[in-house]
């Protein structure tokens, strides 16, 4: 079995099922009800056995072979992931859930060099703002990859250095995160003149030429909320990034599935 050109370790996982277990992986159309559902279980047994290996494999710095393997599959899961964000299932949800929380959506691979809700709709007129300066979109990335690093089981929510909240669910393979759905550029405490002077006085630091005026305007008219509506958007957000890993892994088996029968033999 093999994902984006690579072995799966299941040659001999699949040997050490039962001959009903390794019958239902291969021919699953032509059994009954039971069977399917061992054929599907031992197909994601063996998903979740090789996202599990594939993590403990050498670190690009091991060697120059793991260092091409890695970003191969870390390529794989950001097609992945594209594929995803294209799609119309995606896109209903991403307009269903800013009309009706008045905020941005954005999902993301792990590895991106843009900011994932620029542009989107919703976005914080202020984060559209420090977007457009260099070192500002540098400390508005550095959250971003932050949360990315957290490895986290569910959410997390960080907070910038104007005090603007960010959070990001993770969206999964197997066990591996493929991506994030990323939301938030909102306050949860009312913003206030003193803290407006400590993020001018940064930016000041920075060496950053803004209008600080039509800054300041942005700054009062962020998104507020109370922490119990953002955990209640946030939850909305972890029910749809399971749905998103379910057809995350169901596109990895039909990738497989779709090669060629001698091929996947010769290859195992």
């Amino acid at each position: 079995m093999h994902l984006c050109g690579h072995s799966w370790p299941g040659a001999s996982l699949r040997r050490k099922l039962s001959a009903n277990e390794a019958n239902g992986f291969a021919c699953e159309g032509g059994l009954s009800p039971a069977r399917r559902s061992v054929g599907r279980l031992a197909r994601q047994l063996i998903l979740e056995l090789y996202m599990a290996i594939t993590m403990l494999e050498p670190s690009p710095e091991a060697t120059r072979a793991g260092a091409v393997r890695d970003r191969r599959i870390v390529g794989c899961l950001a097609g992945i992931v594209q594929r995803l964000s294209l799609s119309e299932m995606f896109k209903d949800y991403e307009r269903a859930f800013s009309e009706t929380t008045k905020l941005p959506l954005a999902l993301r691979p792990l590895e991106t060099w843009k900011l994932s809700m620029a542009g989107k709709p919703r976005e914080n007129p202020f984060c559209a703002l420090m977007a457009q300066c260099n070192r500002t979109c540098g400390a508005c990335l550095e959250v971003q990859e932050n949360i990315a690093n957290q490895n986290a089981t569910g959410p997390t929510t960080l907070t910038c250095f104007a005090g603007l909240c960010e959070t990001a669910v993770p969206v999964r393979v197997g066990e591996r995160v493929i991506g994030h759905l990323q939301t938030g550029q909102i306050s949860l405490k009312q913003p206030n003149a003193a803290q407006f002077e400590k993020i001018a006085k940064q930016l000041i630091d920075w060496g950053v030429n803004v209008d600080l005026p039509k800054l300041e305007d942005a700054y009062f008219h962020s998104r507020l909320l109370t922490s119990g509506e953002y955990n209640a958007m946030i939850k909305l957000l972890e029910i749809f990034a399971k749905h998103l890993s379910l057809v995350a892994n169901q596109i990895v088996l039909q990738e497989d599935e779709a090669e060629p029968p001698l091929v996947r033999r010769a290859r195992a």
